[in-house]
């Protein structure tokens, strides 16, 4: 089998597997896609205002996080093929919908940073919260997330 024809089967059998799911699973997944299309927006944005956007950056944070995904709803996939639930790829995608939103009050946060002093409350506000949720975060906080 040559690889084109072994990326087709794979790819056959993914959307088979899928297309097989129940309706909640459609709509969490659409679900997901939004939070990741918003984040990708909102860190191409706060990249361009702190003047440190590149399209190199962009490229691999994405590729990096496309195949972090892709293994995560692989990991939960073969799970719940094992468990014989779809419980476990809704649970997946619903781990990336948190990760996204943290992302994005993150990239709000360095927006609001650079507004001025009428939005200085919610600014604290958000690192509050990103500070308590993220307690692994170590990125200093004047400088954005590269998008």
């Amino acid at each position: 089998m040559t690889v084109p024809k072994a990326v087709a089967a794979i790819v056959a059998a993914a959307v088979s597997f899928f297309l097989s799911a129940p309706e909640s699973l459609h709509r969490v997944a659409g679900v997901a896609l939004w939070f990741v299309v918003v984040d990708s927006v909102s860190g191409v944005v706060a990249a361009r205002f702190a003047g440190q956007m590149t399209s190199t950056v962009f490229r691999t944070k994405l590729r990096d996080k496309v195949s972090c995904y892709a293994s995560l709803l692989a990991l939960c996939g073969g799970v719940g093929v094992l468990a014989s639930s779809w419980a476990w790829v809704v649970a997946g995608f619903w781990a990336i919908c948190g990760a996204e939103g943290l992302s994005i009050v993150e990239n709000t946060r360095c927006l609001l940073r650079g507004a001025g002093p009428q939005l200085a409350p919610v600014a604290q506000l958000l690192d509050r919260l990103t500070g308590f949720l993220s307690a692994a975060d170590k990125t200093p906080t004047d400088q954005p997330p590269s998008a």
